[in-house]
């Protein structure tokens, strides 16, 4: 699974924030509220395609399982 990191929610802690983020310009820095709510965006993102991979892992186990069972059956 899939973890963004966390950013800090008071962006005058400029000490970390600065690190986490890239600089933006300051006409186009977004405000704390429209930053968590990317962040909340990406993790849900993150958790269905956890999901969709789990899926995927299966979907793949079965498809061997098939092949063996077609292989045998042709030979």
């Amino acid at each position: 699974m899939i973890i963004l990191p966390h950013y800090p929610s008071d962006p005058l802690d400029s000490e970390k924030f600065s690190s986490l983020s890239p600089v933006l310009p300051a006409q186009s820095k977004m405000d704390t509220v429209e930053l968590e709510q990317v962040r909340t965006n990406l993790n849900a993102m993150a958790i269905r395609l956890s999901e969709k991979d789990g899926e995927l892992e299966k979907l793949g186990e079965e498809l061997i399982h098939l092949q063996s069972h077609y292989q045998c059956f042709s030979s």
